[in-house]
């Protein structure tokens, strides 16, 4: 195969989908919640993105775009070079189930067991830390990368319709803060770090919906990605007395915060 030559046999990814039986191998993967709404290979297939996730740093659309483009993923999880990918929202769904149902942490914990043996892995020590700590990882990563884009999204849209109303009103670190390309923050940073600069960003998007709503703009009230960015501010912050605050622990539907009723998966492209 085309990956298997480019990479070679010492390739971690390479590794994987040449063992994947043995790794996989005894794991209870046919579950009745999963059954009509993913295949069993798509459920097998949800536990290694998590842990590709986690060990390169990757948000859930930038995991996406390695399912349907990159060789050495294809590969490892045994897909088509044609394959058209998962709906990143899938992703997020699974890591729920990860941190709130035992049979999924327990085939977390054997898979991520014999991926360590593994010697061509790239983070051993990483991949030993708490796997709940690998989930939560991978949700910020993923929370970061999704209020960032909320925001560029608002200011791309005010840079056509309304440019001299945003200089007027932008603050003189934005340039800085978001004149970058995708995600002003090196994902591969401090979990602190990235809480940090999310704070920052949900103080930016308040003063600019703040603006906005003073601004008595109908046009601008109507724009959807203002509409987006308050849906994607609500999950991912609380609104206090003088502002607003990161949600530490998860988002606002997240099932981590109501662990016996667990949301639905949303359906992806599946086998």
């Amino acid at each position: 195969m085309a990956a298997n030559a480019t990479f070679g046999k010492g390739n971690f990814y390479i590794a994987i989908g040449d063992q994947v039986e043995r790794i996989f191998s005894g794991l209870e993967l046919d579950d009745l919640y999963l059954r009509s709404r993913i295949s069993t290979q798509t459920h097998a297939r949800l536990y290694l993105i998590t842990i590709f996730q986690f060990l390169e740093s990757l948000p859930d659309d930038f995991a996406a775009d390695a399912v349907r483009e990159r060789m050495d993923w294809k590969y490892a999880l045994h897909l088509p070079a044609n394959y058209l990918g998962l709906k990143e929202t899938l992703f997020c769904d699974f890591r729920g189930l990860l941190l709130t149902r035992p049979p999924f942490q327990a085939n977390f914990r054997t898979l991520i067991a014999r991926l360590v043996e593994i010697p061509s892995l790239p983070d051993q020590d990483g991949l030993q830390q708490d796997p709940a700590e690998i989930v939560k990882k991978v949700c910020l990563l993923s929370r970061l990368a999704n209020v960032w884009n909320a925001i560029n999204q608002v200011f791309e849209a005010l840079a056509v319709k309304r440019p001299e109303w945003l200089r007027a009103i932008s603050l003189p670190f934005w340039y800085e803060r978001y004149g970058r390309h995708h995600h002003g923050v090196d994902l591969s940073t401090s979990a602190q770090a990235m809480t940090t600069f999310a704070q920052a960003i949900g103080e930016d998007g308040y003063y600019l919906m703040q603006a906005m709503e003073k601004s008595n703009d109908s046009e601008l009230a109507d724009l959807p990605e203002l509409r987006w960015l308050k849906g994607v501010w609500f999950e991912q912050y609380e609104y206090i007395e003088d502002g607003l605050a990161w949600r530490q622990e998860a988002c606002a539907s997240c099932p981590i915060h109501f662990a016996t009723n667990t949301s639905e998966l949303h359906s992806g492209i599946d086998d």
